[in-house]
């Protein structure tokens, strides 16, 4: 058998039959509130109408959705939550020795601007998904899904990493490689100075030393990603046209139109998976870049 259908099936399925019951429970309150709604706002609309006589009170059965889809959204919004905390959980934990995930955002953020490797203006809105914090010996690397909207448009989105400097490094640096999609036009390059070395484009300061760079050089040439050091952190930004987002944009979500034990469920479950190695190993790349 194939080692990670045997992991799935001992591991992961039961851990989504669990959250699939959980979620039928819920489901049965959120059904019986509703019949219970349809059955009051009945009698009301009846004895109004006994009252009044005006055939418009009837429309008072437009409100019925209402609450049922709030109720219904706050139902996924567990089902989600209960996913990353139990299966993306021990999928990441595979790599790593310990995992968090935020997943309302109230305690903890990367702050994209502060990473230097995008700029953005006052048109345009930053969401951020799924703080996750992630332990590797005894380092710690944090992930933030970045989503940049103008209007309504979504015109940016990828995963930013964050980790604090092993090394003194006193300058702000950032790294471009120069064969991938995602290029400087996203950077405020005032301040900056530009050289080119191992088809790596960096924008430096004057204070900086590209002896003291060249880990992080190699890291961008290697990975196809860009790089930045700001002020005591090291950033890494996985664009949207990396290898990592060919699949599914939204990272980290559960499947939730198939059947739990479905063969669909599974085939997910298994992409998620791959990702996610993908993710952890440039993850540990990148950690092991910061102590080179």
């Amino acid at each position: 058998m194939d080692p990670f259908r045997s992991y799935y099936i001992s591991s992961i399925l039961p851990q989504l039959k669990e959250i699939d019951n959980e979620r039928k429970s819920l489901h049965k309150k959120i059904t019986s509130i509703t019949v219970i709604s349809v059955i009051i706002l009945t009698i009301i609309v009846g004895f109004l109408f006994i009252i009044t006589k005006r055939p418009n009170v009837f429309y008072i059965y437009f409100a019925i959705p209402a609450p049922y889809a709030f109720l219904l959204k706050d139902l996924i919004k567990n089902y989600s939550k209960k996913y990353k905390e139990g299966i993306i959980r021990n999928l990441f934990l595979s790599y790593f020795d310990d995992y968090t995930i935020d997943t309302e955002q109230k305690s903890d953020c990367i702050n994209i601007i502060n990473s230097g490797l995008l700029t953005i203006n006052r048109k345009y809105q930053v969401k951020t998904e799924d703080f996750i914090r992630l332990k590797h010996k005894d380092n710690i690397v944090c992930i933030q899904e970045i989503i940049v909207k103008k209007n309504k448009y979504e015109f940016f989105k990828g995963l930013l990493f964050s980790t604090d400097m092993k090394r003194s490094i006193n300058q702000n640096v950032i790294f471009f490689n120069q064969s991938v999609p995602y290029n400087s036009k996203y950077l405020n390059k005032n301040g900056f100075k530009k050289v080119d070395k191992d088809n790596v484009t960096i924008f430096y300061q004057d204070n900086s030393s590209l002896e003291q760079l060249k880990p992080f050089i190699e890291f961008t040439s290697k990975n196809n990603l860009p790089l930045s050091i700001q002020n005591g952190k090291l950033y890494c930004f996985f664009p949207p046209e990396d290898i990592v987002f060919t699949e599914k944009l939204d990272l980290f979500e559960p499947l939730l139109t198939s059947k739990y034990n479905s063969n669909d469920t599974y085939r997910f479950i298994r992409d998620e998976y791959q990702r996610i190695i993908k993710i952890s190993r440039l993850l540990i790349k990148f950690d092991e870049t910061n102590m080179a």
